[in-house]
């Protein structure tokens, strides 16, 4: 049986269209914001082998940043009575690569991390064409996460 579109039924891989295949990426500095198309081939269930080293993988890039906040901070101390413009943006969710596995054609596989509950959120991986540049934002489904890669 043929969908809307009269396409066959598919087992889960090149759900790109059905997924919104396109994402938002903005640079480093938030500047210029893009569409990719075709981004996003696909999402998938994660491994517990993924879920564990994605697990890793994000709590390491977050202890990062925050050690990079804190000696900014150090380096620059803010008066806390008059809150600044320059303060360092830091994206609720964080994208970290996990290990692809044979489901898996394009170039990285992804899942996100919440940084307020530190757990990453849902069971998603998502099979991308094409990696974002490291510290970039990029939008999966409705997470806005700041894209960290593998930071090992």
């Amino acid at each position: 049986m043929n969908d809307a579109f009269g396409n066959p039924p598919t087992t889960g891989f090149g759900q790109a269209a059905r997924l919104g295949g396109a994402a938002q990426i903005a640079s480093p500095s938030g500047d210029a914001t893009m569409v990719a198309s075709g981004f996003i081939i696909a999402k998938y269930q994660a491994t517990e082998i993924q879920r564990r080293i994605g697990e890793e993988r994000a709590r390491r890039a977050y202890h990062k940043m925050l050690t990079k906040e804190k000696a900014r901070q150090a380096n620059h101390p803010i008066p806390l009575e008059k809150p600044t413009a320059t303060k360092a943006k830091r994206s609720r969710y964080i994208a970290v690569d996990v290990p692809k596995d044979h489901r898996f054609k394009g170039r990285k596989a992804i899942m996100i991390w919440d940084t307020q509950s530190e757990s990453l959120v849902g069971n998603q991986v998502y099979d991308v064409a094409t990696p974002p540049p490291v510290g970039s934002s990029v939008k999966f489904d409705t997470y806005a996460s700041q894209y960290v890669g593998n930071e090992s």
